[in-house]
This record gives structure tokens, C-alpha cells and sequence, in this order.
């Protein structure tokens, strides 16, 4: 493998430069959704014949899980774009 000629620069991953992308924080925030569909066959509602609203309250519950985790990684995304425009900002990435 050859070294970048003098003149080029190096290039750099975004990633390296606006920071940590999968902090801590974010992904146990997208594991919530996660974990409670998982227990969701534990819950008594889900082994009784419960309705909400006229549904089955098994149905119901995935339903907001489903918007509960597009609404989470949603919130995810933005805070992303957020350190990657301060990044920006700061002149750190082109």
C-alpha cells in the first residue's frame, strides 16, 4: 500500500470526527421498545381475553411499541444530525 501523495489531503471517516455516534444513552433508548415487546407475552393482559378499545390489548400494545420505537429512533436521528452540524459548525468536518 502506497502513502497519499504530500498535496492530497488524508481522508478522515465523519464518524472519527463528530464523535461517538452509539452513545450509551442512545441505544438503551432504542432497546426500550425492544424489551418490552419481548416481556409482552409476560404482561397479564396478553394471556387474557382483554380488549381496548374494541381490539384484542395485545394488538394495541404492539401498535404503540411500533410507534414508540419510530418515534425513539426518530429522536435518535435527530440528535445525530445535531452533533454532525456542530461538528460542522466547528469546522472539524468539511
Amino acid at each position: 500500500m502506497t502513502a497519499p501523495a504530500p498535496h492530497e489531503p488524508q481522508f478522515v471517516p465523519e464518524t472519527d470526527v463528530i464523535g461517538r455516534v452509539a452513545t450509551p444513552a442512545r441505544v438503551i433508548a432504542s432497546c426500550v421498545p425492544i424489551v418490552l415487546m419481548t416481556i409482552t407475552p409476560l404482561l397479564p393482559f396478553a394471556s387474557t381475553p382483554t380488549t381496548w378499545f374494541g381490539v384484542p390489548a395485545v394488538l394495541v400494545w404492539i401498535a404503540a411499541l411500533v410507534v414508540l420505537t419510530v418515534a425513539t429512533l426518530q429522536i435518535i436521528d435527530l440528535s445525530i444530525n445535531r452533533q454532525a452540524v456542530r461538528a460542522r459548525q466547528e469546522g472539524e468536518v468539511q
